[in-house]
């Protein structure tokens, strides 16, 4: 297989097999799916392809800029610091999404939620507010276990990650997992990251599940000491809704991109990048939530922004101001001093995606 270049060229050939390939499936009829609208109707069918894999050549090249479907980078890098925490509940993530509610479960979870599974996974799980359960004493941390896997032995095969868990089949929530599992490899001194996706929705959540996707797969590089290589992503079933189909087209309106379309490289995330680091992120994207909550103007929340965030290494800083811009325009609207932010304290690379 020949990899993409870029995560483009990735998305238009993966939209574009689709809809000259893909065969009609009649809507779901499971009321606890999304995919049957939670039992409402309406989506319609899909059109779908089984077994679909595609690759890209450098985990790097994670951002599509078709305009067809604008990527929020703010929402892009939250989504992907939460799931690096441990959190399966609605409140972290409702300041970065608010439409996120529509998949929690009545307690105010999402049971498919990535970072509990990947982060603090005990061996026979539960929603963290599930009550009258105990959690088994085995937590697993497979991000973890598997960075210091791939630092021992960067010849081994065993460094994977489970999402789908065996239980997850006597359940019928809202939100279940998409993803199967992870797996790491080092090649040829660099790490290569294969993702095997139970069900890929093509159009809306494929370009936000690969960026965070290879922004693990670099975060991992990085802790392990190596340098971030390929990206393969196998989807069993890859799919859009023919309520999409307008989307489809636009998608597929202008040519693929060519290689020299693109603006400059995504920034480098730090080679001494740690969990110690991981650490430190959360405990701030936490405090700044509490902020964004208390803060009555947000010319405060931006302040306080500044200031914690002074020390910190140019990337994380840019990451962090970066989320923090996202979600203050979600709560109280753009404005031109918000514009002023972004232009004087990031770089154009972000700017351009804000």
């Amino acid at each position: 297989m020949i990899p993409h270049q870029h995560a483009d060229q990735m998305y238009y050939t993966m939209v574009h097999d689709l809809h000259h390939k893909g065969v009609r499936v009649p809507e779901a009829k499971d009321k606890t799916s999304i995919g049957s609208n939670f039992g409402k109707g309406g989506r319609g069918s899909t059109v779908e392809l089984i077994g679909y894999t595609c690759k890209l050549g450098s985990c790097m090249e994670r951002i599509i800029y078709n305009p067809a479907r604008h990527m929020d980078i703010g929402f892009a890098l939250a989504q992907s610091l939460w799931i690096l925490s441990t959190s399966d509940t609605l409140d972290r993530i409702t300041p970065y999404n608010p439409r996120g509610g529509k998949l929690a479960e009545d307690d105010g979870t999402l049971w498919g939620a990535y970072g509990r599974r990947l982060n603090h996974c005990p061996s026979t799980y539960y929603s963290s507010k599930d009550t009258g359960v105990a959690f088994s004493p085995n937590i697993i941390t497979q991000i973890y276990n598997t960075i210091g896997r791939l630092k021992e032995d960067h010849n081994t095969r065993r460094a994977g990650m489970v999402i789908w868990m065996p239980h997850d089949t006597l359940q019928s929530k809202k939100d279940m997992p998409c993803t199967f599992a992870l797996h790491c490899m080092i090649r040829t001194g660099v790490l290569d990251m294969t993702v095997m996706m139970r069900s890929q929705s093509s159009v809306f959540v494929f370009p936000y599940d690969l960026f965070f996707f290879t922004f693990l797969q670099e975060f991992i590089a990085r802790c392990v000491g190596v340098l971030p290589g390929t990206y393969t992503h196998f989807c069993s079933s890859l799919h859009y809704y023919e309520s999409e189909l307008d989307m489809v087209h636009e998608i597929l309106d202008k040519p693929m991109p060519k290689n020299t379309d693109y603006p400059e490289d995504m920034p480098v995330m730090p080679h001494y990048t740690d969990y110690d680091i991981l650490t430190k992120l959360l405990i701030w994207e936490e405090k700044f939530r509490g902020q964004l909550e208390v803060q009555t103007e947000f010319t405060a929340v931006l302040g306080w922004v500044h200031d914690t965030t002074e020390q910190m290494d140019e990337y994380w800083k840019h990451v962090c101001m970066t989320i923090a811009i996202h979600a203050i325009r979600l709560k109280h609207g753009n404005s031109s001093i918000l514009d002023n932010c972004v232009t004087t304290f990031l770089p154009s690379y972000y700017g351009k995606l804000l």
